[in-house]
């Protein structure tokens, strides 16, 4: 919360999605000494604290997974009341999740626009029960080059690299 405030700060207010994600990769959860069940709970908790962070002087939570008592994160972002707060997700749980918690939701880049189309319409469906706009950032990429063979040439590999890690 306090880095994305200052990146909102650096930028003078133009801070207009954060993003954050529970995590996949076990590694990094081992790392941490952190079970990969817990990520539900860490990133509903997340979702509900970070914005408390950006807009109350002292934050109290005591929760399954942070207690903080007083805790106050300066400086305070410029955008008001606070920057758009989106979550990633790409499972249907998640996408429900995006809708109930955050301001937006943040698509993946492996699934199908199929795929993508009915989990988009699972989050506008939850957010239109809970009263909300929703929004969707939809991430892809794009492979830039005099035509597709040549950019596949030269960017193919290092981009498809991590998909197929990923994968």
């Amino acid at each position: 919360a306090e880095e994305a405030a200052m990146v909102d700060i650096l930028s003078d207010g133009r801070l207009r999605e954060f993003t954050v994600g529970a995590g996949y990769a076990e590694d990094d959860f081992q790392a941490f000494d952190i079970p990969t069940a817990n990520r539900p709970s860490l990133m509903e908790e997340s979702l509900t604290l970070i914005p408390r962070f950006w807009t109350e002087n002292e934050v109290y939570h005591f929760g399954k997974r942070f207690n903080v008592e007083g805790v106050s994160v300066t400086p305070k972002p410029l955008v008001e009341p606070r920057p758009p707060l989106y979550a990633g997700a790409w499972t249907e749980e998640g996408v429900k999740r995006c809708a109930r918690l955050a301001d937006g939701w943040h698509t993946d880049i492996l699934n199908t626009r199929e795929t993508l189309q009915g989990f988009a319409d699972l989050y506008h469906e939850r957010c239109d029960a809970l009263g909300q706009s929703g929004r969707v950032s939809i991430m892809r990429e794009a492979w830039v080059g005099p035509d597709r063979e040549s950019a596949r040439e030269t960017w193919g590999d290092a981009v498809m690299q991590p998909h197929r890690y990923y994968y």
